[in-house]
């Protein structure tokens, strides 16, 4: 066997001499820029663009703005996200606005226990408690001297049952309901002309109006006072201080609210006659025989 020393030339060979490295594939520069260090930023020429590898672990330049301080994309119109914080800048922009306080509706003052309470055009309205509006009775008196003249009493009401009429004993109508054996209101006089009302029926009764008139249909030299007493002795005073007329006088008007009383002084003077002034206020299905006295 020959030695490759003796071996005589091979001309066929001559290629060999004149050959190149093979390319390197894709990968396998990859993997030797690697292991060079070829691909570090230290390492590349400073007009190189710079290349994305996920083996790049430097850090960046400029930090990436923060995912929570970027600005929302726009949403698509009609789109809805409990996410979209798109809003927020604008509700908190927003001029602060206090919710209003509830309104609570009026309420009358109460009539205190065994005091007196004068009504006045400022303050005409009481409240009787359920107590002072259920127990007992309400005696109401028009306190007025002589010198006022023939004055007289009547009261228009009407009842929880629907009826409705006059109370007026210069009339011969003492009562309400007429004739009853336990009415509700009773027409009398003592010292004063008065009215008294059982509160132990309270509920049965609606509302009514106190009015005043001369007999006679003159002139009354208005004075003295209109007296609301209680079975506790509390008192609801009202003046009766007008100019001379010859007009019905409405003093007060009481409602009956879930069993509790409320009394307004009303203090109107009425140009006509006890028919008149029960229209006037409401009273508009009581049969009249004449303008003073009802059909009952």
């Amino acid at each position: 066997m020959r030695s490759p020393a003796d071996a005589p030339p091979r001309p066929d060979l001559a290629w060999l001499r004149h050959r190149a490295r093979p390319a390197a594939t894709p990968s396998s520069q990859a993997l030797s820029d690697f292991m060079h260090g070829a691909d570090h930023p230290r390492h590349r020429h400073a007009d190189a663009a710079p290349t994305s590898s996920s083996l790049d672990l430097s850090a960046p330049s400029t930090p990436a703005p923060s995912p929570a301080l970027a600005p929302a994309p726009a949403s698509p119109a009609g789109s809805s996200s409990s996410l979209d914080l798109s809003g927020a800048e604008s509700l908190a922009n927003a001029p602060f606005k206090p919710t209003p306080a509830p309104v609570r509706a009026y309420l009358p003052p109460r009539v205190r226990a065994g005091a007196a309470t004068v009504l006045t055009a400022k303050a005409p309205t009481v409240t009787l408690t359920r107590v002072q509006s259920g127990v007992g009775s309400l005696l109401i008196e028009a306190a007025c001297s002589p010198a006022v003249g023939d004055l007289r009493l009547g009261a228009a009401y009407q009842l929880g049952s629907g009826p409705t009429s006059v109370v007026q004993r210069e009339s011969g109508v003492t009562t309400a309901p007429p004739g009853s054996r336990r009415p509700v209101i009773i027409g009398q006089r003592g010292q004063f002309e008065k009215l008294t009302v059982d509160l132990v029926q309270v509920r049965d009764l609606a509302r009514f109006v106190v009015y005043a008139y001369s007999a006679s249909g003159g002139v009354l030299n208005w004075g003295g006072t209109l007296v609301l007493t209680t079975f506790g002795q509390s008192r609801i005073e009202m003046p009766l201080d007008r100019t001379p007329s010859p007009g019905v006088f409405v003093l007060a008007s009481v409602f009956v609210v879930d069993g509790e009383m409320v009394i307004r002084w009303e203090n109107e003077e009425i140009a006509g006659t006890v028919r008149d002034a029960a229209l006037a206020y409401g009273f508009d299905k009581i049969t009249w025989l004449d303008t003073r006295t009802p059909l009952v």
